[in-house]
């Protein structure tokens, strides 16, 4: 997925994906690369061995994170992997810029 234009955004939100894992590159408007990451999907995390050894890996569906690139006219490009032999899916991106609402207690 290719999303151009992009301006003035640090944002970005993947939902409802299966995927093994996402790569964003995020270039500005003279097409230089300002940020290239991959990001697994393997949610980590086992409450015991026997757990870590036999039980089934799962992904993540949502990944919310920012972008370091704050340019305008910037280039997004997301490429979602998923295992062998499988469809990589993505349900819905969201991009633009964060806003800090406030803490509940």
């Amino acid at each position: 997925v290719t999303l151009s234009g992009v301006s003035k955004c640090d944002t970005i939100g993947l939902f409802m994906m299966d995927a093994q894992e996402v790569r964003i590159v995020v270039k500005d408007s003279l097409a230089v690369t300002q940020y290239d990451e991959t990001i697994s999907l393997i949610q980590t995390g086992s409450s015991s061995w026997s757990d870590y050894f036999f039980k089934d890996v799962v992904y993540r569906a949502d990944l919310v994170m920012q972008i370091p690139a704050l340019y305008l006219n910037m280039t997004v490009e997301l490429t979602i992997t998923a295992g062998t032999g499988l469809d990589a899916k993505l349900g819905h991106v969201a991009i633009g810029k964060a806003f800090y609402v406030g803490c509940s207690l």
